[in-house]
């Protein structure tokens, strides 16, 4: 993570001008510092997030025998279950579940959102959600 003062050796190049600089080879070294490495994990979750590798939905799971491998099923080659949260409820016909899915390509959310269609799969994604994020996520 580059701070503001790690910056300023970029900015420095604005002062130069851009005839000064035409072809040659230019170095900026830029610092961090106070990076506290126990951060990274949510620096990795954040990045995901942005990138569109990651996303968190809330479904309804019908509550029958076998449910849960059809939704397995429903997952591509490259989809990975980073987070799963069941919440079954007494005296109902579903179940509420937290999950995170992560993957290898982005476009593979569409994918997998279009068979949950198909499927009749109840989901709301709340990854762009803050408030729901920062609560449950």
């Amino acid at each position: 993570m580059l701070e503001p003062a790690g910056g300023l050796s970029v900015t420095a190049l604005q002062f130069l001008g851009a005839e000064k600089l035409a072809g040659k080879r230019i170095v900026c070294v830029v610092s961090g510092g106070n990076f506290d490495f126990e951060r990274l994990p949510d620096v990795k979750e954040r990045a995901m997030r942005y990138a569109g590798l990651k996303k968190y939905f809330i479904l309804r799971l019908p509550q029958r025998p076998g449910a849960l491998k059809d939704f397995l099923n429903l997952l591509g080659p490259e989809d990975d279950i980073a987070r799963f949260e069941y919440l079954k409820k007494t005296a109902r016909n579903f179940g509420s579940i937290l999950i995170g899915i992560e993957t290898a390509d982005p476009d593979n959310f569409a994918r997998l959102l279009e068979r949950f269609d198909a499927a009749g799969l109840g989901y709301q994604d709340i990854t762009e959600n803050d408030i729901l994020a920062n609560l449950i996520i």
